[in-house]
């Protein structure tokens, strides 16, 4: 099979939101079936555990919406501080980035 890679600068839009956005949605496909299978077991147990993961959800979901962004962004500063040889910008992003992910 032949590794095909992205061309961010030549490669039209429609087709690289599209190719970049399916790994996300089958993420958060998992996710979300990650919470369905709890609801299920927990509806086992009762209506008070139901309601625990109920009001969860969506914590779980700004979570990790928080983590993807955050992670995307740092992504990109980093490989442009690395496309423009910048070392010590690289390495004062990558510290920033996880003094935010300590908190």
């Amino acid at each position: 099979m032949k590794n095909q890679q992205l061309n961010l600068t030549k490669d039209p839009i429609p087709y690289l939101a599209v190719k970049m956005a399916i790994p996300v949605s089958i993420g958060f496909f998992f996710h979300t079936m990650f919470n369905v299978v709890d609801t299920y077991f927990a509806s086992k147990i009762s209506s008070v555990a139901v309601a625990a993961i109920t009001i969860t959800f969506p914590i779980f979901f700004m979570i990790i919406a928080i983590s993807s962004g955050t992670r995307q962004g740092a992504t990109a500063l980093i490989a442009n501080a690395e496309g423009a040889n910048k070392k010590s910008w690289q390495k004062n992003i990558y510290f920033k980035l996880l003094l935010f992910l300590s908190f």
